[in-house]
């Protein structure tokens, strides 16, 4: 799979987490933090994982951890700084607090995408700018949207016209789940 040379994943673990109360990417979920779900999936693939957070805590995984470029940027300053960190052509973005996307998920999304375009997942009508592929060259409209404060990475993605894929019907339950808060962590407990 020549493609996946092409690429360089980053995991975003940069938020305030302010709705969660502690840094999200560190909690325990199953036994694992959410953080270490994620490189364990990406370890099957063999891509190369950077962190983006300005926590030294995440040092513990033992990959690359960068600051954010520009700070205070949320998710469109993680993907700017992905972009001009990276020495691929593409760069597999990913949320922190989404740690159950799987192995096939990524597959699917790499296989169906190239280092050119921007794909991403559509889900009911909604575009899920994470897990996404995202060009290197697209770096220069990212940083024109942050100079003119056009924060929001979901209205970014949209006016870029993404390729998107339909979530796979073969996808286990919740793997687009989104832990954003306490509540979010109790209902899955629940759920086990």
């Amino acid at each position: 799979m020549t493609q996946l040379l092409s690429i360089e994943a980053f995991i975003l673990a940069g938020g305030k987490s302010s709705r969660m109360g502690s840094d999200k990417g560190l909690l325990s979920v199953n036994g694992m933090t959410m953080t270490e779900h994620l490189i364990k999936t990406l370890n099957q693939l063999e891509i190369k994982t950077n962190i983006i957070s300005g926590n030294k805590a995440y040092q513990q995984f033992g990959l690359t951890v960068v600051p954010d470029v520009i700070p205070d940027k949320g998710p469109l300053g993680g993907l700017y700084t992905a972009l001009k960190r990276t020495r691929a052509q593409s760069v597999l973005l990913l949320s922190c607090d989404m740690p159950f996307i799987g192995v096939d998920t990524f597959q699917y999304l790499l296989l169906n995408s190239s280092s050119q375009n921007i794909t991403v997942f559509k889900n009911n009508e909604y575009l899920q700018p994470m897990p996404g592929r995202y060009p290197a060259s697209a770096e220069h409209l990212v940083y024109q949207s942050i100079i003119r404060s056009e924060l929001k990475l979901s209205k970014w993605l949209s006016e870029q016209n993404p390729t998107t894929l339909a979530v796979p019907a073969n996808i286990k339950p919740g793997e687009f789940l989104n832990l954003n808060s306490q509540r979010d962590l109790d209902d899955l407990a629940a759920q086990s």
